[in-house]
């Protein structure tokens, strides 16, 4: 648990430092204001560390639906997925198998796009 803190800890800095230096040089180089900077790299670390927290196994979503032999598309998922929730044992194991399953460096950068947005907002007033 403690490794899991330090390297949270050591994820969040290095991507608020990288944030730091990234919206110094959009400051520069093409005008920016440095909130304006904070702001949209927040926004983008948090929906990158939003997007790499999502790991696991689906739950058999098909959009292949309406075309001419739809229903034995159909019959075909639902009977593979039956066969492979059988064989991994997908229901006594529900929480293992979960779609969202967050990683250390997925929850340091939805702390760091919150750190980002909020020490941006903090600046403006």
């Amino acid at each position: 648990m403690r490794k899991n803190l330090v390297n949270m800890l050591l994820y969040l800095v290095l991507t608020l430092i990288l944030a730091g230096a990234i919206s110094f040089v959009m400051t520069h180089y093409y005008g920016y204001q440095l909130t304006d900077a904070l702001f949209w790299l927040g926004l983008i670390t948090f929906a990158l560390g939003a997007m790499s927290s999502i790991v696991g196994n689906p739950t058999g979503g098909h959009i292949g639906s309406g075309g001419i032999d739809s229903q034995y598309q159909s019959l075909a998922i639902i009977e593979t997925l039956r066969l492979e929730r059988e064989t991994t044992n997908y229901f006594s194991n529900f929480k293992k198998q979960a779609v969202f399953d967050p990683k250390v460096s997925g929850i340091s950068g939805i702390f760091a796009g919150m750190l980002l947005v909020l020490i941006s907002y903090l600046l403006v007033k």
